[in-house]
């Protein structure tokens, strides 16, 4: 007689993986009480390893406004906290609290300048820079285009878990409830 959940914490189960071989199988969530996360966000996963295989989202229904600048500036500075690159994250902030000042061109192209080292340097995914440009570009309008649920757990599936943590924060601008009051999604 095995135990099935020893000392109260179930075991893995098995699933296909990608390459058809049967992989351990975790289920496990990721928010809403994280750092550099969007609040209120919670993501249930079920992980391959370390790659994020299914995701089911909850958000909450509350709407909120921040200013489309101001929320990408806070998109930089949580990624570029996530990579451990807290002196960036501070002069991102400080470009943020200074929008529409007139410093914003100087100390926001030189955070812009780092984001292209960091990518360059592989610590960054391409769709992580590419997003938070398009943001700062406002080639994006944050406040109508948004993800819903389905294509937020399209966009995070597939990709590793530190990953992941890097889409959720270049992206929420574009996940959190409109000020129109739209609710989820």
């Amino acid at each position: 007689d095995m135990e099935m959940a020893p000392g109260g914490i179930p075991l893995a189960e098995g699933d296909d993986d990608r390459d058809g071989l049967e992989m351990d199988v975790l289920v496990h969530p990721l928010g809403p009480l994280l750092d550099h996360w969007p609040g209120g966000l919670e993501l249930h996963t079920r992980l391959h390893g370390d790659v994020v295989a299914h995701v089911e989202v909850q958000r909450p229904a509350s709407p909120t406004h921040v200013p489309a600048a101001v929320a990408a500036w806070d998109a930089v500075a949580r990624v570029l906290s996530l990579v451990g690159d807290d002196v960036w994250a501070a002069r991102a902030r400080m470009v943020r609290d200074q929008h529409p000042g007139p410093e914003l061109d100087g100390g926001g192209g030189r955070v812009r300048a780092r984001l292209a080292r960091l990518a360059r340097h592989h610590v960054l995914p391409h769709s992580v820079t590419d997003v938070l440009g398009r943001l700062l570009d406002e080639r994006i309008d944050a406040s109508t285009h948004r993800l819903d649920d389905a294509a937020l757990a399209s966009l995070l599936e597939g990709h590793d878990l530190g990953d992941v943590r890097l889409l959720v924060a270049a992206h929420a601008p574009l996940l959190e409830p409109s000020a129109a009051g739209a609710g989820r999604g």
